[in-house]
């Protein structure tokens, strides 16, 4: 399936993929109920370079295999463009983020925006969910947590076992963010507008890696726990509450 234009709209239900979804541009809203996902699997290819992609659920890559079907490119989740609204509705299911990586999927990802509304309820919640093993490479493009519509007092669980490139906590109704098992490394940019980003917790650790003052930015909100800067020639400032910074 490829939306290059209009919309397409889906109804509630849960979309397995095991072909090839593309999105270039216009809109394609995919589901409409709380815990619905579009599950790419097997050796199917869910690309996104443009337009805006709606999933009221979670969207959940288990596919893998370096060498893809006949008449597909790749294998995988490809984003180098575009808007992934996800958890719109709400993600209900335990241990499964909304965005949900797998450990023997495949991730590349150059640019493009995923956008996370809602935090999961589930009895294990999971908002962002990379897991180490197979290839997964994030080069570009940001991860925001929190829009418009994210209620007031809200917390995203995140794990992420390989560096991310862009991270921000959106200012609408300040929503956190809570470190589930892995540090949080950020490449590029770390912005912070909201609420805290907890890594005190679970004794985890935000590191910022690229060695420039521009890397992290703030209007509002702080890192509880460790926080680690690359240093770079000029004055620095560590965002910290409780916790400690390098």
């Amino acid at each position: 399936m490829w939306v290059n234009g209009g919309t397409i709209n889906s109804g509630a239900y849960s979309i397995i993929n095991d072909g090839w979804i593309q999105v270039s541009s216009g809109t394609a809203n995919f589901s409409t109920g709380s815990g619905n996902a579009v599950h790419n699997q097997n050796k199917g290819y869910f690309e996104v370079s443009g337009g805006t992609v709606t999933i009221s659920g979670r969207l959940e890559n288990t596919a893998f295999g370096v060498t893809p079907l006949t008449g597909i490119p790749a294998t995988g989740v490809s984003i180098t463009g575009g808007t992934i609204n996800l958890s719109t509705v709400g993600n209900n299911a335990s241990n499964t983020g909304a965005f949900d990586m797998s450990t023997s999927s495949i991730l590349e990802m150059s640019g493009g925006t995923v956008i996370f509304q809602n935090p999961s309820t589930a009895a294990t919640p999971l908002d962002i969910n990379i897991v180490s093993g197979g290839t997964k490479d994030v080069i570009g493009g940001t991860f925001q947590i929190g829009n418009g519509s994210t209620s007031v007092g809200s917390t995203f669980m995140v794990n992420s076992a390989i560096d991310l490139y862009n991270f921000t906590i959106n200012n609408t109704n300040t929503p956190s963010v809570k470190l589930v098992s892995s540090d949080l490394t950020i490449d590029n940019i770390l912005t912070l507008n909201g609420g805290i980003l907890d890594a005190a917790s679970n004794s985890l650790s935000v590191i910022v890696a690229r060695s420039a003052a521009a890397a992290m930015a703030r209007t509002s909100g702080y890192v509880t726990g460790n926080l680690t800067r690359y240093r770079y020639f000029g004055f620095m400032t560590f965002y910290v509450g409780t916790g400690t910074a390098e």
